[in-house]
């Protein structure tokens, strides 16, 4: 029984493979704002009382250095991307999910099984048609990319099907590189691996298959296919458009001063608040987010209806001192304008990908869970 796709519809955004720092303030950015349209300073402070997440980046570092049952490489390489390529919703390789309906049947050797003997690898699990060619994709190609097969051979020297998300993903990967040939995209080696260092810290592709249960070639096949897709997307959207990732402020040393216990007549050690310690690092900090906000000339903000300033006025800022609470708010804030600037990057992103989508249709041989 065949089951097809009669077309990729545009789904792509109800599915997040990985939901990133950026994505989750994102989706409450329109709860930050009152119905003047500035940040509503009670929302602020909820946000700031908290530890400010970590970076993709970070997340990325972690999860390369997890053992392979752990991260997949697939998942990793999509977390790693969304830090590098302005932070697009990802699946396996970027890409989310697509509708299916049921249509049409066919005989096929794969019809029943969950597993296949090294002799069925070549059999076809499903095939797509795009362009007006149909392209088939077998059960070792589908294996293969994303994980190897000595990692989905089972005890009786059989292999494990992959699943349908798989396949689908392997076939939407395959239309975006298509697309990307069509517009003369090439990553030479050099190129991936200067690619390869920045998503997962290393260039060495064995050591990577090792870490992750692949094979070296598909591990090399994986991470072109992302650095192509990576430069894809940096011709479609338009990253000017995008704020940089902002850094948080380092948290301020605890310390002490010396302070006349009137009681005892004698002068003790205490310890001060930390957060509310105004220091020239802290000053510098707002100043250089808030950018055209503040006044350098009179060393105040230019106005007060700017999303930095109508936060912060409440703050005793000076050139020359600030405290860590107010540069966490303005953390904040940069953070909250940066997650913005990555959704109008990720509409057009995936608009783009539906675009191309919507024109390809793909049949199933068979579907495994």
């Amino acid at each position: 029984m065949a089951e097809e796709a009669n077309h990729f519809e545009d789904e792509l955004d109800e599915s997040v493979a990985v939901d990133d720092s950026a994505d989750a303030l994102a989706a409450e950015d329109s709860d930050d704002l009152d119905d003047t349209g500035t940040f509503d300073r009670s929302v602020v402070a909820r946000h700031t009382s908290a530890t400010p997440a970590p970076s993709v980046e970070d997340a990325a570092e972690d999860a390369y250095a997890a053992p392979a049952s752990g991260f997949g490489l697939p998942v990793l390489l999509g977390i790693a991307c969304a830090a590098l390529v302005l932070g697009v919703l990802v699946g396996r390789f970027l890409l989310g999910g697509g509708s299916m309906a049921s249509a049409g049947a066919s005989n096929s050797e794969l019809a029943g099984k969950l597993v296949v003997s090294e002799g069925e690898l070549d059999s076809v699990m499903a095939t797509y048609t795009y362009g007006g060619e149909t392209y088939p994709i077998t059960a070792r190609e589908a294996i293969l990319e994303s994980g190897s097969l000595q990692a989905s051979m089972d005890a009786d020297g059989n292999y494990r099907l992959p699943s349908v998300d798989a396949v689908l993903t392997l076939a939407r990967n395959r239309i975006l590189v298509q697309e990307a040939a069509n517009r003369g995209i090439v990553v030479s080696d050099e190129e991936l691996a200067t690619y390869s260092e920045a998503t997962l810290g290393t260039s060495d592709y064995a050591s990577i298959a090792q870490s992750y249960g692949m094979d070296e070639e598909g591990v090399v096949s994986l991470l072109r296919e992302s650095a192509v897709m990576s430069r894809l997307r940096d011709e479609v959207v338009d990253s000017s458009a995008v704020m940089t990732m902002p850094e948080a402020p380092a948290a301020p040393e605890s310390t002490t001063e010396t302070v006349y216990n009137e009681e005892t007549g004698e002068e003790e050690l205490v310890e001060v608040d930390a957060n509310s310690v105004a220091t020239p690092e802290y000053a510098s900090y707002i100043i250089s987010l808030a950018g055209d906000e503040w006044d350098a000339a009179t060393g105040t903000w230019a106005s007060l209806d700017g999303p930095y300033a109508s936060v912060l006025s409440v703050y005793e800022i000076t050139p020359e001192s600030a405290t860590y609470e107010a540069a966490q708010t303005a953390y904040y804030v940069a953070y909250q304008l940066y997650s913005e600037s990555m959704g109008v990057a990720s509409t057009a992103w995936t608009s783009f990908v539906n675009d191309l989508l919507c024109n390809a249709t793909i049949s199933f041989n068979t579907m495994v869970a």
